[in-house]
């Protein structure tokens, strides 16, 4: 079955000298019959001629398959019962089928359509038919790898889907008899049925896609009643028991749309978990570029603010220096006597002006060194502190403090 557009039906025909027939229905608004093929009898065997009509009618796995086969051991009848459910109805024909059936002693397949009729009442169309002459149709469908929905016959679909006691002649089926009321009547030739108003009713229900298949719609009643019979709201429901096929030539529908629809869930939870993690990635991509962005910004920042306090310590000393009183204008020769003071070998690393000292801090590489005597030639100077401390194996860090003298007045 198929799961988006129309659904598909395919009818198939076995006659009783091997003649197949078949037609493709589409169920629309208004049914329509999409092709009509036949494959005369000839040597092939019939998996090869099924599989050769198959292609003419474009089958394919998703259409719904009917067969109607030929069995010469067959029978067909109605009879009147009490509403049952199928089940029962089942059990109560193992005893009724017997008495109509020619061949005693062989496996009987039994399908059978129920019609409400009265109150509490039931009419049964039953087709039985032997066992054994199903089997090559078993065989051909197995070969195939085909899966039918039903194997009946097409008097079940004549009651189940015809309205009015219509007489209803299948030559492919008993060219010697048709059907009319509750029994089968011989044929002759003054009283042979025309098929007319069963081909009336089916040219009512169906749209045909080709004009030649309305003229030739005669040669295929039974196969076109089989798929107004399957097109039914209730086919194969609560008034039809239609169990001939063997489980393994079933379809699995069910288990397939189940199979479908998982694939499906587990496809859309895939595309969402792929989206889920697009997302959980695009966020992180987001997250690590705003993250290095704000590392980026705070070492700017850092930067910024360092060369900030730099300045604004610059601008306070520089204000510290201009706000002094040195009460001397002489200050400029004494920073030079202290430069002519110190030896070559002494490297100026600070040096800092207050109101009443200088304080200098040098870096030397020779040790021991005694400044104390050069330093006393610079004027209006003493030496407050001088400090030596090693700072490593070759480098000597000196801190001197020079105090201003007051001025004799």
């Amino acid at each position: 079955m198929r799961l988006f557009g129309a659904t598909e039906y395919l009818t198939i025909t076995i006659g009783v000298d091997q003649t197949l027939r078949g037609a493709r229905f589409r169920k629309k608004k208004m049914p329509e019959v999409c092709a009509l093929a036949v494959v005369p009898p000839d040597e092939r065997p019939l998996p090869e001629r099924l599989a050769a009509l198959g292609q003419q009618l474009s089958w394919g796995r998703d259409q719904i398959l009917l067969i109607a086969p030929s069995t010469p051991g067959a029978v067909f009848f109605k009879m009147k019962t009490a509403t049952m459910n199928k089940k029962e109805l089942a059990s109560a024909l193992e005893f009724e089928v017997p008495q109509h059936i020619l061949r005693q002693g062989v496996p009987i397949q039994t399908e059978f359509v129920s019609v409400p009729c009265g109150e509490d009442q039931l009419e049964l169309s039953v087709w039985s038919t032997p066992a054994a002459e199903l089997e090559p149709l078993f065989q051909a469908l197995t070969e195939l790898k085909w899966k039918a929905d039903a194997i009946l016959s097409p008097y079940l679909a004549l009651t189940a889907s015809s309205s009015g006691d219509v007489a209803a002649y299948f030559p492919e089926f008993d060219p010697e008899f048709f059907w009319q009321g509750d029994a089968f009547h011989p044929v002759d030739s003054t009283q042979q049925p025309d098929n007319a108003p069963l081909l009336a009713e089916i040219r009512e229900h169906f749209h045909f896609q080709q004009e030649a298949d309305i003229a030739a719609a005669k040669d295929y009643l039974p196969a076109l009643l089989l798929g107004k019979f399957a097109m039914q709201p209730d086919f194969n429901g609560k008034h039809q028991y239609l169990e001939i096929v063997p489980r393994p030539l079933k379809p699995q529908r069910l288990r397939s749309q189940l199979r479908l629809a998982l694939i499906l869930g587990s496809a859309f939870v895939l595309c969402y978990l792929g989206n889920s993690f697009d997302s959980i990635r695009n966020y992180n991509r987001e997250y690590n570029q705003l993250k290095r962005e704000a590392a980026s910004l705070k070492t700017k920042t850092t930067t910024l603010q360092r060369r900030m306090n730099a300045r604004n310590k610059e601008l306070k000393e520089m204000t510290r220096i201009l706000d002094m009183n040195l009460e001397q204008r002489d200050l400029i020769p004494r920073l030079g006597q202290l430069s002519e003071a110190l030896p070559d070998n002494v490297l100026v690393t600070n040096l800092r002006v207050n109101e009443t000292s200088i304080d200098v801090t040098m870096n030397t590489a020779q040790e021991n060194l005694d400044l104390a005597e050069s330093l006393r030639k610079i004027s209006g100077f003493k030496v407050g502190t001088l400090q030596n401390r090693k700072v490593s194996d070759t480098l000597t860090t000196i801190t001197l403090k020079l105090n201003r003298q007051q001025e004799k007045k």
